[in-house]
């Protein structure tokens, strides 16, 4: 008898033991689930309803002389949610034309920060982009960043996009 009450107490502790170990998986589940909701749904979401800014979403074109003589026009897809912008660079003629760059930063108060990296994996094309909106939202002036591979080294140059009339969702 006293074997049979031992057993019975081993199986309760056991058990109680699993249902903790599952109840606080299934609390971190959760939680996970409700912080991820949070940040890609509410947060997004309510940004956009404060956003009072002026906007960049759409198409921008820009002819780059680098510090080498060298120029490409490329034009820039731009995406704006809330303070997020992210979008992506074509090359359409110089150079590197055909090359693509994705684009991840923020706008905010008329400055627009942008990171690009190249899509090309056998490239090493990344930089930065910073840019103040001017002409009544038509212009972005500022410069750009970016890895010289010729000369192992970062340069900087001075850039402006133009607005493509008609392509912008104002």
């Amino acid at each position: 008898m006293e074997g049979l009450i031992e057993m019975e107490g081993l199986n309760t502790l056991v058990s109680n033991f699993f249902i903790g170990v599952v109840s606080g998986l299934l609390s971190v589940a959760v939680a996970a689930f409700i912080s991820t909701v949070w940040k890609n749904v509410v947060e997004p979401w309510y940004e956009e309803r404060l956003y009072k800014g002026p906007e960049i979403t759409g198409q921008w074109e820009t002819n780059i002389l680098y510090a080498n003589g060298d120029s490409n026009e490329i034009t820039y897809v731009l995406k704006r949610k809330g303070h997020n912008a992210t979008g992506r660079a074509i090359c359409t003629n110089g150079p590197e034309k055909g090359q693509e760059w994705a684009l991840c930063g923020s706008f905010c108060n008329l400055i627009l920060n942008l990171t690009y990296k190249t899509t090309d994996i056998r490239r090493l094309d990344q930089g930065s982009l910073v840019l103040i909106l001017t002409c009544n939202g038509l212009m972005l002036e500022g410069h750009i960043s970016y890895y010289s591979y010729n000369k192992n080294t970062i340069l900087s140059v001075p850039m402006s996009l133009s607005a493509v009339a008609g392509a912008r969702h104002v």
